[in-house]
């Protein structure tokens, strides 16, 4: 066995590190059920906006900046406003 192979064999990678959490960006209320906007950087990857249903993660997806994603995130809040939700906590 070659030293590259046994290299290999006993490499170990290194656990990641905790999850660091998004910038929040708003969170509505509508009766007993919640929706609430996330931002993460991506740093050169851009930005992803994530969506939370009563603090379940319901959907995630990528944009090319951080202005791009928080436009999608209004659009998705002003939705939102006008099908009667409210602001909440």
């Amino acid at each position: 066995m070659s030293n590259d192979e046994s290299d290999f064999r006993f490499r170990r990678e290194t656990p990641p590190g905790p999850r660091q959490p998004g910038e929040h960006l708003w969170t509505f209320v509508r009766g007993s059920d919640r929706r609430r906007a996330e931002l993460r950087n991506l740093g050169q990857s851009g930005a992803e906006v994530r969506l939370y249903v009563n603090d379940r993660l319901v959907s995630g997806r990528r944009y090319a900046s951080r202005g791009l994603a928080l436009a999608e995130a209004d659009a998705i809040r002003a939705a939102l406003e006008s099908d009667g939700w409210t602001r909440g906590g």
